[in-house]
């Protein structure tokens, strides 16, 4: 008789807390809504991980438009003062002054001064140089490389985003379920304790209703906990501080079901990972047609516009001391020591392209089965979604046909609270396949990007 009257109260409660009208949460200053697509838009305005991925795109452009000013003339100016204070002596034949002296005879002469400047202006630009021209390529195959990164990044807060907020929604509603189940297991005790006033329970029975209140109350704790976990990741994801009072109302969108998506009949999206190693192939390629280039003399012209002062007196502004000095000269330099070493890196540069080569392949490969398995778990949830999906039906159909016999007096209470207690658990079990199908659909939309 006591077990069912427990039953009975316990199912009577039940009922009562599903009825009621939640609170909501407690508001923790300004409130956002937010929707899937505005908590991604956010994302892509806000996030500092995609902006430092969008810096260093502009880093590595920068990068390539200094290697194409490199290849502008190098025109300079340069100014030297100079005091000698010991003069060189330059030994000379004699002969080349007095024709008396001998063959052998030296004489000793001082060509400078003891003060000598120089000033001008100095040009040179490289008129064939093949490592520069390949240097100029390389860099902006590499700010593709950069731009292949901005392009990861992005995929990957757009899948993050959309799983903290999957995770923040469904955690806010196991937060409601676990605020009525306490309030729930409160109002229990209370009848309890009035029972047991009157005598008809044991102090067991008391007992055991304050443990499975504690319970309730760990729960509640441990999923408050998790809802704020999750809603710091999803603010921390759409770049909001994550340390001020912030309460977010997350509105579920509609659920688009797999025969509506288009997957494997659409155009294939093109893979970040497969183009970013294509590019790195490219890179390679262009490596080993600099190596070989490099056989090549390097020609450069080169001039010089200026003047030079000598003057045993430091006196700089007489002009009748200065004396104009210009040249311009064509510069060829051959490489022949480097030459010996360009075997070595060519070698080393072929097997970097047969890494990559079977890096492509592999990644190819990889692409297609995560492909074929992503597609698999979305079929799969969607097929399991759809059970859940009439499995609550069936439950809102039996608590309305319940509802009309306990209004007629054919059910027990006891009876009609238990359809309504197993009403409220496919309603769980239909919210959690509904966010496992959410997630395994961003999943194979990053899988295709990826």
């Amino acid at each position: 008789m006591r077990k069912d009257i427990h039953q009975f109260l316990f199912y009577s409660i039940i009922c009562l807390q599903l009825f009621r009208v939640t609170g909501s949460l407690a508001q923790e200053g300004k409130t956002i809504s937010l929707t899937l697509a505005q908590a991604q838009e956010m994302a892509l305005k806000q996030s500092p991980t995609l902006r430092i991925s969008e810096l260093q795109v502009d880093l590595a452009q920068n990068t390539t438009e200094e290697r194409r000013q490199q290849r502008l003339p190098q025109v300079y100016g340069d100014m030297n003062l100079q005091r000698n204070l010991i003069l060189p002596t330059t030994p000379v034949r004699a002969k080349a002054f007095d024709p008396t002296a001998t063959e052998d005879e030296l004489i000793h002469l001082r060509f400078t001064t003891k003060w000598t400047a120089n000033t001008g202006i100095n040009a040179s630009v490289d008129l064939f140089n093949p490592e520069r021209s390949g240097s100029i390529k390389r860099a902006a195959l590499e700010a593709g490389l950069s731009a292949s990164d901005l392009l990861f990044t992005k995929n990957q807060l757009l899948f993050d985003v959309g799983n903290a907020f999957y995770a923040c929604l469904i955690a806010e509603e196991q937060l409601r379920l676990a605020e009525n189940d306490t309030l729930t297991r409160k109002e229990i005790l209370q009848m309890h304790q009035r029972q047991f006033e009157k005598g008809r329970i044991t102090r067991s029975e008391i007992n055991l209703a304050k443990t499975e209140l504690n319970n309730g109350r760990i729960l509640l704790n441990e999923t408050r906990m998790i809802y704020e976990n999750a809603k710091s990741e999803l603010l921390r994801l759409i770049g909001m501080a994550t340390d001020k009072p912030v309460s977010l109302q997350l509105i579920d969108s509609e659920l688009v079901v797999v025969n509506e998506i288009s997957v494997l009949n659409e155009t294939e999206t093109q893979s970040i990972r497969l183009s970013r190693l294509r590019q790195e192939q490219a890179i390679n390629l262009l490596d080993v047609r600099i190596a070989h280039r490099s056989f090549l003399p390097l020609i450069s012209l080169n001039g010089y516009y200026g003047a030079n002062y000598f003057d045993n007196r430091f006196d700089v502004f007489k002009g009748a001391n200065w004396y104009g000095n210009s040249f311009i000269n064509l510069g060829i330099r051959i490489p022949l020591s480097e030459n010996l070493f360009r075997s070595k890196e060519l070698a080393k540069l072929k097997i970097q392209e047969d890494i990559l080569s079977e890096q492509v392949s592999a990644a190819a490969n990889e692409r297609t089965q995560n492909l074929q398995e992503a597609f698999r778990e979305l079929r799969y949830q969607e097929f399991q979604f759809l059970k859940r999906k009439e499995n609550l039906d069936m439950a809102e159909e039996n608590a309305r046909i319940s509802s009309l016999q306990y209004e007629k007096g054919r059910m027990l209470v006891g009876d009609y609270y238990q359809q309504l207690y197993l009403l409220q658990k496919e309603r769980a079990a239909y919210l959690e396949s509904k966010y496992k199908l959410l997630i395994s659909k961003l999943s194979l939309e990053k899988v295709k990007s990826d």
